[in-house]
């Protein structure tokens, strides 16, 4: 990220490092990225997301499904096995 978007995306990148970190530890999200790669990473899917909405070539909810699924899939989560408000599906 440029410097000056740092300080714009504080509110966010604030309390999603720490759940990031949270998340590679406990092996919800894959350990392999640097946790710094994975947010910088959320970031910039957001913003494509963002300019695909701002461009008429996705609808909000399309984008924001787009945006979902290819966050998760960056973290290592299967999107397929995702459910809103779940951690991911633990064998045995």
């Amino acid at each position: 990220m440029v410097a000056g978007e740092v300080d714009a995306h504080a509110p966010i990148t604030g309390p999603l490092l720490p759940l990031i970190r949270r998340g590679q530890r406990t092996g919800e999200f894959d350990r392999r990225p640097r946790a710094q790669w994975l947010l910088a990473a959320t970031i910039a899917l957001g913003h494509a997301a963002a300019q695909e909405v701002t461009a008429g070539r996705m609808t909000t909810r399309q984008a924001g499904d787009s945006y979902t699924t290819a966050v998760l899939r960056v973290f290592g989560v299967d999107p397929a096995e995702h459910r809103p408000g779940q951690g991911r599906p633990r064998n045995g």
